[in-house]
């Protein structure tokens, strides 16, 4: 099969307004549509730790003005996805002949007190799915540093931090994915630090092999992979691309489009690389979701 010769109908990591996107779900919706897409899932961030005001990130959000997609506080984020949902599926209801779907990019912290608190927020929300995800490294009560102040740290520094969160990533991904008390369906930037050029290919590929061994759908993410300076055309990008068609991990596509113009962006050429690189189990079709990841019903 020239995986490359069919139109994928799905986009499952999306971000709306409210949160850190830029278009409503109705409009992200309209773009879909004119795209052919057939699922359309909204995936925003769900990251509650009980020191994330602490991140210098933090700051830095608040002056762009989407902080309240890092919270403290469990009750509040419910509240704020309770009235996301209702919206996903008032505009749901107006577009029956699509499949709209409430879900949510959840970070993953090693810890017991935050499983618990995800356990009850996804008892409470019930997503259609879960994205799983890790942007910061736990620093317990001193708080959480982000992919981005990893490069901002001194040279030596950073790259103790960038070991130590990659070490942090594999331990997520392989025993405590199944040791947490919900269902995962897929993993989110296996190679996330690349966006502020930070990157250990060796511990790439062991993230890679972790999520191949243990069933878990790899994200292919074109809007990381397609960057000009970190993307495709690294050649140690290319060698990762080979390490998931040789560990056969299944392979979902994103765009993680933060707007409507976005959706669907990028993927000619990631699919063009995962083909060339020898990745065949890849899902390009609405009606394959099921064979890679559970969504489930409304």
């Amino acid at each position: 099969m020239n995986i490359v010769s069919e139109n994928i109908d799905y986009s499952l990591h999306t971000h709306s307004v409210g949160f850190d996107g830029h278009d409503s779900v109705d409009d992200m919706v309209k773009a879909a549509r004119a795209k052919g897409i057939k699922t359309l899932g909204f995936s925003n961030h769900f990251i509650v730790h009980p020191y994330m005001k602490k991140s210098p990130m933090y700051n830095y959000a608040k002056n762009l003005g989407y902080e309240n997609i890092y919270s403290d506080n469990v009750d509040k984020t419910i509240e704020m996805f309770l009235k996301h949902y209702q919206e996903v599926r008032d505009v749901r209801q107006k577009n029956p002949d699509m499949d709209i779907l409430c879900g949510m990019e959840m970070d993953l912290f090693p810890y017991s007190r935050w499983s618990d608190m995800a356990a009850y927020a996804v008892r409470i929300l019930k997503p259609d799915y879960i994205i799983g995800a890790v942007h910061f490294l736990d620093r317990g009560p001193q708080g959480v540093l982000n992919v981005h102040d990893i490069e901002f740290a001194p040279g030596a520094e950073s790259r103790q931090l960038l070991r130590e969160y990659y070490q942090n990533v594999e331990l997520l991904t392989g025993y405590n994915w199944y040791s947490l008390p919900f269902d995962l369906n897929f993993y989110a930037h296996f190679n996330l630090p690349r966006k502020v050029g930070l990157y250990f290919p060796e511990m790439e590929r062991y993230i890679i092999k972790s999520l191949a061994l243990n069933g878990v759908p790899v994200e292919l993410n074109t809007a990381l992979m397609t960057s000009a300076k970190y993307g495709l055309g690294n050649s140690d990008a290319k060698t990762v691309l080979q390490d998931i068609a040789k560990n056969g991990a299944n392979v979902v596509v994103s765009d993680d489009a933060h707007s409507a113009k976005n959706i669907g962006a990028g993927r000619t050429a990631v699919l063009n690389a995962a083909e060339g690189a020898g990745i065949t189990n890849i899902c390009t079709k609405s009606a394959d979701l099921s064979r890679f990841i559970h969504l489930k019903s409304h």
